[in-house]
C-alpha cells in the first residue's frame, strides 16, 4: 500500500479515536471486483469500500488493484467491517473442528464474520458423550451452539440461527424463493450427500488413520449412490458459479462440508467436471474455508 495513503488512514483513525494506539496491527479489508467492493479477511462481503474511502479520505477512487489489503479501522460505519453480533454477549460454539459439520459451522460462521467463544470437545476421545455435554445436546453430536439460555443442535439450523440474529443476509437471503433454495440444499446435504460422502471419508481416510484396511465392497456398494448424487450438484452448476446463483450462501458450505477432504476421500470427482470446478476453483478459494482448514490439525500429508 502506498505509504500516503497509510498515513491518511492513521491521521483519520486518530480523530475518530485519539486513543488507539498508532500501530501497524490494523485488520485488513482485501479489494475484489477491480477495488470496488472488498472483503473483510474472514471473507465476509461488503459494502463498495471505494464510496467508504472517497467519504473518509476524499478520493475520487481507491486506485487499489484485486488482491491489495486495506486497513479498515475507521471505516466499519460504512462498510461493514467489525462485530456482527448486535453488541450481545458471544455465543458459544461446542465443537471439534475436525468432523464435518463442525467444519460447516466454523466456515459458515467465519463467512459470516460472526463472533463466537469456542469450547473444544475431543469427538476422538468421546467428549461428545460425556454427561455434561448431553445437557446440552441428548443426541450427543457435535456441533452445539449455546447462546444464552437457548441451545440448539443441528448444524444447518444452527447456521439459519446465527445468519438470522446476525442479519448476514448476503449469504442467507431473506427472499421466500431463494431461502427456500437454500433450505432445500441444507436438507438435502443432511438427508442424501453426507451419508454418501461420509462411506468415502471413512473408508479412505478414518480407517488408515486408525491403521485399519478400507473395505472396497463398502465403497463399491456405494459408489453408483454417490454418482447419482454428484450428476445432481453437476448439473445444478453446469450454469452457475454457486448453488444457488451468482452469489456464495449458506447452501455452498453446506455442502461443500461433506466433502471438504475430497483428495483424502478420494472421492471421483473428475467425472463432474462442474462439481469439481466448484469445489477446486470457488469454494477452496473462499478465505473462510483456507481459515478452517484441517489437513494439518488431522497431520495429513499433500495428498
Amino acid at each position: 500500500m502506498h505509504p500516503t495513503t497509510v498515513q491518511a488512514l492513521r491521521r483519520y483513525r486518530r480523530r475518530r479515536d485519539p486513543s488507539v494506539a498508532d500501530t501497524d496491527d490494523m485488520p485488513l479489508f482485501i479489494i475484489t471486483r477491480g477495488s470496488r467492493w472488498a472483503q473483510d479477511p474472514n471473507g465476509r462481503q461488503v459494502h463498495r469500500v471505494f464510496a467508504a474511502l472517497r467519504k473518509a479520505f476524499g478520493a475520487r477512487r481507491t486506485g487499489y488493484a484485486a488482491g491489495s489489503m486495506v486497513p479498515c479501522i475507521g471505516l466499519a460505519e460504512y462498510s461493514g467491517c467489525g462485530s456482527t453480533n448486535n453488541g450481545e454477549g458471544a455465543m458459544k460454539l461446542y465443537y471439534d473442528p475436525i468432523t464435518v459439520n463442525c467444519r460447516k459451522v466454523a466456515a459458515g460462521f467465519n463467512l459470516m464474520g460472526v463472533n463466537f467463544e469456542r469450547s473444544h470437545v475431543d469427538y476422538f476421545a468421546g467428549g461428545h458423550k460425556a454427561p455434561e455435554f448431553l445437557l446440552i445436546n441428548p443426541n450427543a453430536a457435535l456441533p452445539a451452539l449455546v447462546d444464552g439460555d437457548f441451545k440448539l443442535w443441528e448444524s444447518n439450523a444452527i447456521l439459519q440461527y446465527v445468519a438470522d440474529k446476525n442479519e448476514a443476509f448476503t449469504y442467507y437471503p431473506r427472499e421466500p424463493k431463494v431461502r427456500a433454495d437454500i433450505h432445500r440444499w441444507q436438507l438435502w446435504e443432511s438427508a442424501h450427500w453426507f451419508p454418501s460422502c461420509y462411506v468415502y471419508l471413512v473408508e479412505n481416510l478414518v480407517k488408515p488413520m486408525l491403521k485399519a484396511e478400507p473395505d472396497h465392497a463398502v465403497i463399491d456398494k456405494e459408489a453408483p449412490n454417490w454418482h447419482k448424487l454428484a450428476n445432481i450438484l453437476d448439473q445444478r452448476l453446469a450454469n452457475q458459479r454457486w448453488l444457488c446463483g451468482d452469489n456464495v450462501t449458506l447452501a455452498d458450505i453446506a455442502v461443500a462440508a461433506p466433502m471438504h477432504l475430497h483428495s483424502y476421500q478420494k472421492l471421483p470427482l473428475d467425472t463432474h467436471r462442474n462439481l469439481r470446478r466448484w469445489m477446486t476453483e470457488d469454494i477452496e478459494e473462499l478465505p473462510c474455508w483456507k481459515a478452517t482448514d484441517v489437513t494439518t490439525v488431522l497431520g495429513l500429508k499433500p495428498a
